[in-house]
């Protein structure tokens, strides 16, 4: 199963691209999204299929990588759907309760955008890898050395996280593994949300041991904090040129019809 931070190596245009372009590709459509109206969305949805298409991506190595925020997005839906007040569409409880046209409405938006937002970093996880997402932030974020901000300690934490995405999720299949092993019965949803308190406490241990083994592997290599170098380091291609030219044509069409499918 693909997990969200996973990197596909794959032979595809979003994989030749830039990590400077992506990145930035990246961090505008999520400025778009959030404010993004339900005919955007519909509008974005099939963006991001076309660029899973350009990335060689299935939709369920998609959907998968997106599969962990699923519970997350049902509380939130939830929430919406049970706590905004408006024109009641169906009662619960008698008249004490009831669920309004306008919670349905912004708990179908909200998840909508973050679940969009968490397709577009799969699509960036898995066509670039863990090395070209920290040479993409450094030079990204190499201005703010005027303020004495490394970017190459950013860069470095970044892509630490990164990889510590699909060992986290790893590490919590071994542990829920090893409770069904002793007879635990983690098959519906109630029981899982019971064995949280008994699945907390190993996972967070296992993450610091992996952390503390991490700390030790880099110590043993000799690693400083400060500026770092590339075997290679990427330049703009004219395809990345092209990418880049098509960002601010997508930018400028969204500006002009921003009245329709902005909020």
């Amino acid at each position: 199963m693909n997990q969200l931070g996973q990197y596909l190596p794959r032979s595809s245009i979003l994989h030749r691209c830039d990590p400077r372009i992506k990145m930035a590709a990246l961090l505008c459509l999520s400025l778009l999204i959030l404010r993004l109206n339900h005919l955007g969305l519909g509008l974005v949805f099939f963006l991001v299929g076309g660029m899973a298409v350009l990335g060689r991506i299935t939709w369920r190595e998609l959907l998968n990588a997106a599969r962990p925020m699923r519970f997350l997005f049902l509380v939130l839906f939830l929430v919406y759907l049970l706590f905004t007040p408006g024109t009641p569409l169906l009662h619960i409880l008698g008249d004490k309760w009831h669920i309004s046209r306008e919670g349905l409405s912004m708990g179908i938006l909200m998840v909508g955008r973050f679940w969009l937002l968490v397709l577009a970093a799969a699509i960036l996880t898995m066509t670039t890898s863990v090395t070209e997402i920290s040479f993409g932030l450094q030079r990204l974020l190499a201005p703010l050395k005027v303020v004495g901000i490394s970017s190459y300690n950013i860069a470095t934490m970044v892509s630490l996280a990164v990889r510590f995405l699909p060992t986290l999720q790893m590490e919590l299949n071994q542990v829920r593994e090893a409770q069904a092993a002793r007879g635990a019965d983690l098959r519906s949803a109630s029981a899982r949300l019971g064995a949280i308190r008994h699945t907390a406490i190993p996972l967070i241990m296992n993450v610091i041991r992996r952390s503390e083994e991490l700390i030790e592997a880099m110590e043993a290599r000799g690693y400083r904090p400060g500026p770092r170098t590339y075997l290679f380091e990427p330049s703009l291609t004219k395809g990345d040129y092209a990418a880049l030219g098509l960002l601010l044509l997508l930018l400028g069409a969204v500006w002009v019809g921003r009245g329709f499918i902005l909020t």
